[in-house]
């Protein structure tokens, strides 16, 4: 049943609560209150204050994804030289040690490809297992921070520097991380059911097809889990929420916006990998004309660091722009957040 229908939000009830309604996502209550005197009295408030919300000045207009991929490239090249340099101050060292790591330890051995034999690269394990928890430890979440720092000061008219920026990520990286590894547990436990059974399973046809099945099925899901926590690392550093709250947070602000998320993190990914595929591509024409001696190999290992780390300094911030701008368009529609609220938020 309806009882009043505002301009953002419907109050009404349902069996056995009152409830209010987000109309333009849909689905069901946003928020729900006991069927009491006083829960009545709480629904009526937060009605009240989501409807003040919608026509406060300041408010973040609710946009389409074709305004916010649009508004993403501008605020990506107008702050392409800052947002460059806090990508660079983090991404051209780490990938300068891990080259030097796999320079020190790389064994160049001949192999034998159709009927040509060539030289190959072969990288001890342990390398590829330290410089990625460097990464995924210390430089993605930092990284990160940095960069959802700088593209909210950047949204709220404030010139974003390395040092504003990084002043914040130093303080919320353990944060980030935590958060940044629930949402990745969360995504590969779907696939864990299928390698168990590829693991222990026989040759037989019937066992592969099942594996080959649980793992597609984990896959799609692991993936719906990733896009419903996307939202995780602006909510830290924006709301300074933690660990599993941040999860919960991300999970009800992207529902009812899941294809509009997943849309646009697709064009951006695509644009990235692009870019990204065609510098290491374009940087091995030029080098592989020459003989593969050893020392060839460890130079084209040099080429393809320093081209992933002048693209990715590049290219990576991309995401990170859609992905608050898409944060703020959904916190604009259900909480009706405004500009005033959300500078007041980055400066805690």
């Amino acid at each position: 049943m309806i009882d009043y229908r505002g301009q953002r939000s419907i109050l009404g009830r349902t069996s056995d609560r009152y409830a209010i309604w987000d109309p333009t996502v849909g689905g069901p209550p946003i928020r729900q209150f006991p069927l009491t005197a006083e829960g009545w009295a709480a629904a009526w408030r937060g009605f009240r204050e989501l409807e003040a919300a919608a026509v406060e000045p300041g408010a973040i207009p609710a946009l389409g994804l074709g305004r916010l991929l649009s508004l993403s490239f501008s605020v990506y090249g107008r702050n392409l030289s800052v947002l460059a340099r806090i990508c660079g101050i983090v991404i051209v060292p780490y990938y300068a040690l891990s080259l030097a790591l796999i320079l020190a330890t790389v064994r160049v051995v001949p192999d034998r490809v159709g009927a040509e034999n060539v030289l190959t690269p072969n990288i001890p394990w342990w390398v590829d297992l330290v410089n990625n928890a460097v990464l995924y430890a210390l430089v993605v979440p930092l990284l990160t921070a940095a960069v959802v720092t700088a593209v909210v000061r950047a949204m709220l008219g404030r010139r974003p520097t390395l040092r504003t920026a990084y002043g914040r990520a130093l303080r919320l990286a353990p944060s980030v991380l935590w958060a940044s590894f629930l949402a990745a547990l969360a995504a590969a436990l779907p696939v864990l059911p299928g390698v168990a059974v590829a693991a222990s399973a026989d040759r037989s046809s019937v066992a592969i097809g099942l594996a080959v099945a649980l793992i597609t099925l984990g896959v799609m899901a692991g993936f719906f889990l990733a896009v419903r926590f996307v939202f995780a690392t602006p909510i830290v550093v924006v709301e300074a929420t933690r660990g599993v709250e941040a999860l919960r947070r991300s999970w009800w602000l992207v529902r009812g916006l899941t294809g509009k998320v997943l849309g646009g993190l697709a064009v951006t990914l695509l644009i990235v990998f692009v870019v990204l595929f065609v510098g290491v591509t374009f940087a091995l024409t030029a080098v592989l004309f020459t003989d593969l001696t050893e020392s060839a190999v460890r130079f084209v290992l040099v080429v393809i660091g320093a081209v992933s780390a002048l693209t990715l300094s590049l290219m990576a911030p991309l995401v990170n722009v859609l992905i608050v701008l898409l944060y703020l368009d959904a916190r604009g529609r259900k909480e009706g957040l405004t500009l005033g609220s959300l500078g007041g938020s980055i400066e805690g």
